[in-house]
């Protein structure tokens, strides 16, 4: 009997090597839940594409308002609006889930829009707080482009595209 003939055949060997480790990852995965424990909400988004509101209503959306006063550089500018989806992503995340996963299931809208200054980013942040929208405004360290403290982005969201744009309906594209 040749070599490629016995059960330790090339062939064999990848299939069962391959069966094995398939097996194990897929025993790996079921034991460990995604975060907050939203695994088969996320699986139903992801693989089926079948998104239902939470509350029978249409689109959703973030939105990321820049203080256009700041003039940051393009990678700045980027870098917050980063900051500020990553943070209201996690806030609702941890409040709505339901809003985080039909938020997905449309396709993860995210929208830059631009403010005048300071107040302007906090006189949005009051009306989107009204609204009962959730929202962050982010500070930077000072490190690079910009002083300390400096109000660079406010994000809302995610959440109905209808009451996100009662609050920022008036402003400009970034």
């Amino acid at each position: 009997m040749s070599v490629n003939q016995g059960l330790f055949s090339d062939f064999n060997v990848g299939i069962f090597t391959g069966l094995s480790v398939g097996l194990a990852i897929s025993f790996y995965f079921k034991s460990r839940p995604l975060s907050f424990g939203l695994a088969e909400n996320l699986r139903q988004i992801v693989i089926e594409r079948q998104p239902r509101s939470p509350d029978g209503t249409g689109e959703y959306k973030m939105v990321l308002v820049v203080n256009s006063k700041l003039k940051m550089e393009k990678g700045k500018t980027a870098s917050q609006c980063c900051h500020a989806a990553v943070s209201v992503y996690t806030k609702t995340l941890l409040k709505e889930p339901s809003k985080i996963d039909f938020w997905l299931g449309q396709g993860s809208k995210k929208i830059a829009l631009k403010a005048v200054d300071d107040e302007h980013l906090e006189k949005i942040q009051k009306l989107a707080n009204a609204s009962g929208l959730i929202s962050t405004l982010i500070r930077d360290r000072g490190l690079t482009q910009i002083s300390p403290g400096s109000k660079t982005v406010l994000g809302i969201g995610p959440d109905q595209a209808s009451l996100i744009n009662k609050v920022v309906g008036d402003l400009k594209l970034y």
